[in-house]
């Protein structure tokens, strides 16, 4: 339910710009074209996973009727708010949302029977992140905020959000997925085996500092906060997930997940170098990088769940074709900010080229949700 939802968002969120600049929106969507992106797009895609692969790494049962009701129901009031321009209701919606995403994600986690990867422990933080984000914009709607706070709000909302759930699920899906060895898969047991701990403080001292140089960058400090943010996650991937130098195998899918792996911390060393351009490079980190992380990791969950192999070991030119249209979409989206003349017509070019791409990449996938899982 969440992933078609998350490619239908992602669409729409991308086409605000070519809608506005065509004179079909009036509003101008730098407020909600963001916050469609991270909470729309990719919290769908958190939710969607979460919601199924969470309870199987408990070992619980899965989530109830009512539950999961509730959640899509929330999900679509930020999504809607959002798309209707509402950005203060749609961050009060966003708060209920993440409590509620929390707070039944707690009660899985209280009648488990397995204890979850060390990298879990990083989801709670990145709904603080989000939450704390919507608070900032709530406050300042009703009075002024110090601008401190305003800068600190889209660092923690957007790039925590996103950026911590990838380190909490890469440790322990992107080694099963690239066949290289995994340090995050323990035996199931309720109680913490040895090693669990060692791998919880290495990814909480990594988070820190990033949430860390979120505080550095607000208060001014740009070149250290982004020299920071490019060290920790750089080296949360070359030794969390180790072997990510090898030779890429021949599988689109592979290719996706260490290209994108790449550029997320590509994008924070350039902006450390050429910060004057921070909303491009942070494209290229998030939108490109990130971005394709996820296409490919949900590729691989809805195909294995959908007993698929026969897709997953075929030659995928589809997927190909999606990077391509995506990488061209972002570097479209970059190039406008690089040459201001010419702007608004690489702002349309991007939205279109990444609207392709989600296209295609959902033509193929997203029919597969509909098939029952082979191992309930």
């Amino acid at each position: 339910m969440f992933f078609p939802s998350a490619v239908l968002v992602g669409l729409l969120g991308g086409a605000q710009w070519p809608l506005h600049f065509g004179g079909h929106l009036a509003m101008y969507p730098g407020m909600t074209h963001s916050r469609l992106m991270a909470f729309g797009f990719f919290g769908g895609f958190i939710a969607g996973f979460l919601g199924t692969a969470g309870p199987r790494l408990l070992s619980a049962r899965p989530l109830r009727a009512p539950e999961l009701f509730l959640l899509f129901g929330l999900y679509w009031g930020v999504a809607g708010c959002l798309l209707a321009g509402k950005v203060v209701a749609g961050e009060m919606v966003l708060i209920v949302w993440l409590v509620s995403l929390f707070g039944i994600g707690l009660r899985h986690f209280i009648l488990r029977d397995d204890l979850p990867p060390p990298g879990f422990v990083l989801m709670p933080f990145a709904f603080v992140c989000a939450a704390g984000g919507a608070v900032i914009t709530i406050l300042e709607s009703r009075g002024e905020v110090d601008f401190f706070w305003l800068q600190l709000r889209p660092l923690i909302a957007f790039q925590g959000f996103q950026l911590l759930p990838l380190m909490g699920v890469g440790g322990f899906l992107l080694p099963r997925f690239l066949k290289l060895p995994c340090h995050d898969d323990f035996p199931e047991s309720r109680d913490p085996q040895p090693g669990w701990w060692r791998r919880v403080w290495i990814l909480l001292a990594a988070a820190g500092a990033i949430i860390g140089s979120f505080f550095l960058e607000a208060g001014g400090q740009f070149r250290p906060a982004y020299a920071i943010r490019f060290v920790a996650i750089g080296g949360y991937i070359f030794f969390l997930v180790p072997g990510i130098w090898r030779p890429l195998k021949r599988d689109a899918i592979v290719f996706g997940i260490k290209f994108g792996l790449l550029s997320i911390p590509l994008g924070y060393l350039t902006l450390t170098l050429f910060p004057a351009w921070r909303i491009a490079w942070l494209h290229l980190s998030l939108a490109g990088g990130l971005g394709l992380v996820t296409l490919s990791i949900a590729s691989r969950i809805v195909l294995r769940h959908a007993g698929r192999n026969d897709i997953l070991l075929a030659k995928k030119g589809w997927f190909v074709i999606a990077i391509v249209m995506l990488l061209f979409g972002v570097t479209s989206r970059m190039i406008g900010d690089f040459i201001p003349k010419i702007l608004i017509t690489h702002y349309n070019y991007g939205a279109l080229c990444w609207g392709i791409g989600l296209l295609v990449w959902a033509w193929k996938v997203i029919p597969n949700v509909l098939v029952p899982d082979p191992d309930p």
